[in-house]
């Protein structure tokens, strides 16, 4: 677009001097043809009328001549703006390319880990590969920050009651077993979906921040939670499993199968507390006396 610019200039300068020159033929035509009328004073009628019409006609070429330099210029004039207006247009566009073309390099602001996204590609979701075709808008990679993480888990149904904020969490990494690590829910989703295409388990995600060192902690993880819904210390607590709830109330079984009633106390997932009835060291059956051998 630069260079018909360019050659658009070129060809409107030689067109206007070929119609300047042309005008000025015309002016010095009608000098002569001015002197030759002064000069035919004497000559016969008829060849002044003839020497008028040459007059005539000469002055008429000269003023066709005019208009056409005229027409010529505001012509030229069009001509270069359009080319001017396309010139702008290609030097915009181009700009624009060498902007787009240099945010195909993207420069990470710090030091870290690239995570690689997935994209629906062949009929699944995959990880991005060399090759794929992206569009605009596309996410195909993450740096995550690494100054924090979070655990994506989630809470059956029939728990969600007993769930807050802000509560404390301890999550063992199963790569890292030998850490336990403390953190509390930041997230719980209000929606339940289904876990799972057989058993139809309604669940809640839940987010949970981890808090302290995270050395040796990887995006990705897999990751084992228990949400504290409250901390007892210095208490009597046994399996579930022990506790077998009689006529009377609950009772545990010593190991010389003998029935000891009890005070129950809070309880969680597979323990709960005793507050009477048990001391610490006792062994206990996890099965009735009778039903098969107990196990201490």
């Amino acid at each position: 677009a630069l260079a018909e610019l360019e050659n658009q200039r070129v060809t409107n300068a030689k067109n206007l001097a070929e119609k300047r020159a042309s005008l000025q033929r015309q002016e010095l035509a009608l000098e002569k043809a001015k002197l030759q009328t002064e000069a035919m004073k004497f000559e016969s009628e008829s060849r002044q009328r003839q020497q008028q019409l040459d007059l005539r006609r000469t002055e008429l070429d000269l003023q066709e001549a005019r208009e056409d330099l005229a027409a010529q210029k505001d012509i030229a004039a069009a001509v270069l703006t359009e080319k001017e207006v396309k010139a702008r247009k290609a030097r915009l566009d181009l700009e624009e390319t060498q902007r787009n073309l240099a945010k195909m390099v993207v420069t990470a602001s710090d030091s870290g880990m690239v995570v690689h996204n997935k994209i629906w590609a062949q009929g699944t979701m995959r990880k991005i590969r060399v090759g794929d075709q992206v569009w605009n808008g596309t996410s195909i990679m993450e740096l995550p920050d690494l100054s924090s993480f979070r655990v994506n888990t989630w809470v059956n149904e029939v728990d969600i009651h007993r769930l807050e904020l802000d509560q404390a969490a301890v999550v063992t990494i199963d790569a890292l077993q030998d850490r336990e690590l403390r953190g509390r829910v930041t997230r719980i989703s209000p929606l339940a979906r289904q876990e799972g295409d057989e058993d139809k388990i309604k669940v809640f995600d839940v987010e949970i921040l981890l808090e302290g060192d995270f050395t040796g902690l990887l995006p990705g993880m897999t990751a084992q939670c228990r949400i504290v819904h409250a901390e007892f210390a210095d208490v009597v607590h046994v399996p579930l499993e022990a506790v077998f709830q009689e006529d009377d109330g609950p009772v545990v079984y010593g190991r010389d199968g003998a029935a000891r009633p009890v005070e129950l106390g809070a309880q969680g997932e597979d323990r709960v507390v005793v507050t009477a009835g048990v001391a610490a060291g006792d062994e206990l059956l996890l099965v009735r006396p009778g039903d098969r051998s107990g196990t201490p």
